[in-house]
């Protein structure tokens, strides 16, 4: 029955409409087909990453909006008219070794250079936990963001991990464009009801809110790290 509704449907559509009809499914298709192969992906490194020394890295920026410093659960109309400024957090995940939030004060520029300070921050996770060495290949996925992801300036760093020996092999990987949702956007959607439901005046203070949240998260069991730290600040 759904299917004759679809096509009575289709037949009262004009010829831009059809067009227009057509290109949203050839989009929703391609989203589908991008997150089977990210799975795929996923699973398939898990199951090498020690036997073929390779480590998967994401990194993901979670939304700012519950992020406004300092917040209350008390509204009133004259805390509301605060200029409250919005910190940056920065989701990592090195899948097998480490699971972390990075915030950063709210006048931290969100560029390349603060995406590559946590990816490195995450990769000294990684070298703690292979007794003092790097995996071999390194696979780092993010979106397609131009700003601080998907640039020269990140790809003159992995040229330098090269060259200084830090890993043989680098890869990035990033999704097709659009809607397209990762492993990490789930976890960011409980971390941002979690912080709706708390009070925090400062970066520290949700630091120590994120970091009990990782702590008690079910996300990759087999990570040595779970935490937050502050990212604007001395390694």
């Amino acid at each position: 029955m759904s299917c004759l509704l679809l096509c009575q449907f289709m037949s009262c559509l004009s010829a831009s409409d059809l067009r227009t009809l057509d290109d949203y499914i050839r989009h929703l298709m391609l989203q589908w087909q991008d997150r089977e192969a990210d799975l795929r992906m996923g699973v398939r490194l898990r199951d090498i990453q020690r036997s073929l020394s390779v480590v998967l890295i994401r990194a993901d920026g979670l939304d700012q909006a519950k992020h406004k410093c300092p917040r209350s659960m008390t509204k009133t109309h004259g805390f509301e008219a605060l200029l409250r400024p919005s910190l940056s957090v920065l989701m990592l995940w090195a899948q097998g070794h480490a699971l972390a939030f990075e915030i950063k004060d709210a006048d931290v520029y969100k560029n390349t250079n603060a995406n590559v300070e946590g990816i490195s921050r995450v990769l000294d996770k990684v070298y703690n936990n292979c007794n003092q060495a790097l995996p071999v290949h390194i696979c780092i996925v993010q979106d397609n963001c131009s700003r601080d992801c998907k640039n020269g300036l990140l790809l003159s760093w992995c040229v330098k991990l090269h060259l200084l020996q830090v890993c043989e092999r680098i890869s990035l990987q990033y999704p097709s464009k659009g809607h397209t949702h990762g492993p990490l956007d789930g976890l960011g959607g409980q971390a941002v009801t979690k912080c709706s439901a708390c009070e925090f005046s400062t970066a520290d203070s949700l630091v120590e809110i994120y970091d009990a949240f990782l702590q008690q998260s079910t996300v990759d069991g087999g990570a040595s790290f779970k935490g937050a730290w502050k990212g604007d600040v001395a390694a």
